[in-house]
Parts: C-alpha cells; structure tokens; sequence
C-alpha cells in the first residue's frame, strides 16, 4: 500500500473484513479518496465490490423514501383531525351568535373563541409547511449524496479504463 494514513488503512481493513456488508455512504466515499493509493489488485477487488455498495445503497434511498412518505400521511392526518376540531369549534360558535337570545358580550365572546381557532388553524398549517420543507430538504441531501457518489464511482471507473 502507498502512502496510507493510519485511518485510511483501518477504514479499508474494516471494509475488506466485513465484505462491504452494512457499508455506508462516507465509507464509499472514503474508498473512492484512497483507491488511488492502493495496489492494483486491492483496487481492482474494491471497484469490483461497487455494484452491490449502489444497490445497497439504493436500497436506503427507497426505504428513506418511504419514511418520508409515511411521515407526511401522517402529518395529513394529524392535520385533517385537527382542522376537524377548529371547524366543529367553529361552527358551534357561528350557532350560538345567530341565536337570537345571544347577548352582545357572548357574541363578542363566541368570536374571541372563533378568532383563537382560526389562529391556530394558522398555526398548524404553517407547521405543516415547515414539516414538508424540511422533509423535501432532507431528501434532496440524500439525493445528492447519493448521486456524488455513484458520478465518483463512475469517474473512478473511467479513469482506471
């Protein structure tokens, strides 16, 4: 081996003893940094072993996906219960102020209430925003993780042809 530091050296030894089982995503890249160092047919042992590393890889992507999916449903869900809630809140306060036995300070009260709602209405719906924001951002990094790492893996392979 030429050249390698102590931690490329324990890094490549952990993944050569675990046979890329369970590899993540930096230990791709920390190969890729170092195959340039590496004998010939330790290199050529390593790139071999890249195809099933993607599609390991690819595999956390999908069930990445699928978290995120079912995070929104839920956070759907949670939302459609609670806009339920403020709308029966609502409407119950719109009974009452029609009611014609109302006083002027229960009318005023009943609208307090319905602007408290419609405020927390809001509220959810710009958390909501904020959740699904943060959810597309998250898998967007991962995205283009994974897509720097397969474009090394492929400049790699055409350097070494």
């Amino acid at each position: 081996m030429k050249n390698l530091t102590q931690m490329e050296q324990k890094k490549l030894d952990d993944m050569v003893k675990n046979r890329f089982q369970g590899i993540t995503q930096e230990n791709v890249g920390n190969i890729i940094s170092i195959l340039g160092k590496l004998e010939p047919e330790v290199a050529k042992e390593i790139v071999a072993q890249m195809p099933e590393t993607v599609r390991g890889i690819l595999e956390t992507e999908k069930t990445y996906v699928d978290l995120v999916k079912r995070g929104i449903e839920s956070s759907e869900k949670s939302m459609e219960a609670c806009y339920k809630g403020e709308d029966e809140i609502l409407k119950a306060c719109r009974q009452e102020i029609h009611r014609e036995d109302t006083t002027f300070d229960e009318k005023q009260y009943y609208m307090e209430r319905m602007e408290e709602a419609a405020k927390r209405i809001e509220e959810k719906d710009t958390e909501q925003k904020e959740y699904l924001q943060k959810s597309n951002q998250s898998f967007l990094l991962g995205l283009l993780a994974l897509f720097g790492i397969i474009t090394g893996i492929v400049i790699h392979n055409q350097k070494n042809k």
